[in-house]
């Protein structure tokens, strides 16, 4: 009987723990640095204070603070974000990659990008420097950096995918099947931190990819 033929490729990539609550763009950006340039100088604080605008301060010295820890982007059309910041040639697309376009940017040794877009069961009422913030839902960045399908026409359901989250790093990466991945990623343990509620805790109800992020080797500065 013929044996089914892996077709697997891995890419040697670390994500770091993302250091703030809302620094899953400066985790990726510097991280995805670190894969292209092992001796990239770049920390997620030193990113966090070169991309956001207006500018916040030296964010090495205040992380928590408001204008530190706050949401911001990999690229924009208006060339703003960590990609930007940390000369990684990107550009986006939306929604997901097609499974063999992915395959092919992860054979070429380019880590792909993800924003997703997670929902909550309730609205997150957080206080931070002092100010209240409510969140009914937010975005999330994430990094694929490998592949494997043992069946001769690779498709969503049969091919699994590294996912490698700035959040939750307990093994480094998950695996999963990609349409699990587009449909149904349990984003952040499929729970965030709370303080408001009963336990401690609030569900995630939904998670959508919404933008896909190419990625290739550091231009020089």
């Amino acid at each position: 009987m013929a044996t089914k033929k892996v077709k697997k490729n891995v890419l040697d990539f670390t994500m770091q723990p993302q250091q703030q609550f809302a620094w899953c763009w400066t985790a990726v950006g510097t991280s995805c640095a670190h894969f292209y340039d092992p001796e990239s100088q770049w920390t997620q604080c030193k990113v966090a204070s070169a991309s956001i605008e207006p500018s916040p301060g030296n964010c090495c010295d205040d992380p928590e603070s408001l204008a530190c820890d706050t949401p911001w982007y990999l690229i924009t059309t208006n060339n703003q974000g960590s990609f930007v910041t940390t000369h990684i040639p990107s550009s986006f697309v939306i929604g997901a990659l097609p499974v063999h376009k992915l395959m092919a940017e992860i054979d070429q040794g380019r880590l792909v990008a993800f924003k997703l877009e997670i929902t909550l069961e309730h609205v997150l009422d957080f206080n931070i420097d002092g100010h209240e913030i409510k969140i009914p839902k937010f975005g999330h960045f994430v990094v694929i950096a490998g592949y494997e399908s043992s069946m001769a026409s690779p498709n969503d359901q049969n091919v699994m995918v590294y996912v490698h989250d700035p959040f939750s790093l307990e093994k480094g990466y998950s695996t999963m099947t990609y349409e699990v991945f587009q449909t149904n990623y349990k984003c952040h343990g499929g729970v965030v931190a709370d303080a408001n509620s009963t336990n401690g805790i609030d569900s995630v109800t939904g998670c959508i990819v919404t933008h896909s992020f190419f990625t290739s080797p550091l231009q020089n500065t």
